[in-house]
């Protein structure tokens, strides 16, 4: 059975003109996993297990990543390749056996890739949630969700 875990970044969340301190970037490093009830899903789609595995004994890896839309209908007012340029944070490539560790350097990732959408794009609200996904060999894959919401075109 899939087990999923999952962790809400709430010191990404911001408002408008809101931007988090180095301080609070230091908290992302001390928040825990808390097990989740729904099945592993990104951007409300569900994951589908890739055809290799990692490593088993292998620590945690960054599974899959997307700009995700839900709270304005699913859909992006501009082309996501625009945002998905802006996030420098590159998840593992499965068939290629390539597996890229979800470390300190890439919870940094996230934390810039967070400062730069904020200041590239008009938006009215941005959160990161970073999920676990447990492989059957027993490694975790984090699910990295950039939830973007964008202001309202003329506001």
């Amino acid at each position: 059975m899939l087990e999923t875990t999952r962790r809400i970044i709430p010191v990404l969340v911001v408002g408008l003109g809101a931007l988090v301190s180095q301080a609070q970037a230091q908290d992302l490093r001390e928040l825990k996993a808390a097990p989740a009830s729904a099945a592993a899903s990104l951007c409300g789609l569900s994951v589908k297990p890739p055809v290799t595995l990692p490593p088993s004994g292998s620590g945690p890896v960054i599974f899959q990543l997307a700009p995700c839309f839900e709270r304005q209908g699913g859909r992006s007012q501009i082309r996501p390749e625009d945002y998905l340029r802006d996030i420098r944070l590159k998840p593992s490539r499965p068939s290629t056996g390539l597996w890229i560790p979800y470390d300190a350097a890439a919870e940094r990732l996230i934390f810039d890739d967070f400062q730069r959408l904020w200041k590239s794009h008009a938006l009215a609200d941005l959160s990161v949630e970073v999920h676990d996904y447990r492989f059957s060999n027993g490694v975790v894959g984090k699910l990295v969700a950039y939830h973007i919401t964008e202001r309202v075109a003329g506001r």
